[in-house]
């Protein structure tokens, strides 16, 4: 997969969670707070996802490179 696919892929996801969280949080009245957190727990997978391809395209464990 292309380095723009996968921006735009986790842009999309992203922003899905979001609408999500937003849909969900409606009835508990939490539209802002579920769809920030869905929002930043997605993010973060993809950015944690992205270092993990990188340690282990390069060889290296995340230990190592410490």
């Amino acid at each position: 997969m292309k380095k723009y696919d996968c921006a735009a892929s986790a842009l999309v996801w992203t922003i899905l969670a979001g609408a999500a969280g937003i849909c969900l949080g409606a009835p508990l009245n939490l539209e802002g707070y579920l769809g920030v957190i869905f929002a930043i727990a997605v993010a973060a997978w993809h950015i944690v996802k992205a270092i993990e391809e990188k340690d282990s395209s390069s060889g290296n464990s995340g230990a190592d490179s410490l």
